[in-house]
C-alpha cells in the first residue's frame, strides 16, 4: 500500500544505544526494530505498525556479559512467527517465537554452536545453517524443519563446508577446507 505519506515511530532510545537491524515483517505493514543498550548485554525487538506509528515490545534477551546480534530475524510465511538466533542456553541455537514474543520452539539444541544460518526456503519449511556439531574445529552444513524439527546432513566431510545457495535454494556450491 503507497499512501506517500510518513509516520513517526517512537522507539524508546537513549543516546549510547544502538539500532543494528530494521525489518519489514511479511505483510510489509509492520517494522521490527532491534535495540541494543550501549553494554550490549539488552536486546530488544520492537513491532511498530506502519499505518498508526504505534510500537510494542515483541521480545527481549539479557546476558551477564554479551548478545552476539549477529543475525537479523527471518519472518515466516505464515506471518505469525519468526526465527530467532540466539545463546541464551549457552550455545547459539535457532528458536521459533510468535510476535508477541512467546517461545513457539527450539529447532536446535545441543552442546554445539549453530554458526552460521544460510536462509529459510518457504516452500520446503527448511531452515538452512551451519553448526559445529562435531567439534569447535569442524563445521558441518545443515537443514531443519521448521515444523517436525527434523534435522538433514547437507555437507559434513571433516573440516569446514561452507555452502552458497541459489536464490530458491534447489542448488548449492560447496565449499570445502581441511
Amino acid at each position: 500500500l503507497v499512501t506517500k505519506t510518513s509516520k513517526k515511530i517512537e522507539i524508546p532510545i537513549e543516546s549510547d544505544d544502538y539500532i543494528p537491524r530494521i525489518t519489514w515483517t511479511k505483510d510489509n505493514y509492520h517494522l521490527c526494530v532491534t535495540w541494543l543498550n550501549h553494554k550490549q548485554n539488552e536486546l530488544r525487538l520492537y513491532m511498530a505498525d506502519s499505518q498508526t506509528g504505534k510500537v510494542r515490545q515483541m521480545y527481549k534477551e539479557t546476558n551477564a556479559a554479551y548478545i552476539d546480534c549477529n543475525f537479523s530475524l527471518i519472518f515466516l510465511e505464515n506471518g505469525s512467527e519468526y526465527l530467532w538466533s540466539s545463546e541464551k542456553d549457552g550455545y547459539n541455537h535457532l528458536y521459533i517465537y510468535d510476535l508477541k514474543g512467546n517461545l513457539v520452539h527450539q529447532l536446535t539444541k545441543g552442546n554445539w554452536d549453530v554458526t552460521k544460518v544460510y536462509g529459510y526456503d518457504a516452500k520446503k519449511g527448511l531452515v538452512y545453517y551451519q553448526a559445529a556439531k562435531k567439534n569447535p574445529m569442524q563445521k558441518e552444513v545443515y537443514c531443519v524443519n521448521v515444523n517436525s524439527e527434523n534435522t538433514d546432513i547437507i555437507a559434513a566431510t571433516p573440516g569446514t563446508n561452507d555452502v552458497q545457495f541459489t536464490g530458491n535454494y534447489e542448488y548449492y556450491v560447496l565449499e570445502y577446507s581441511n
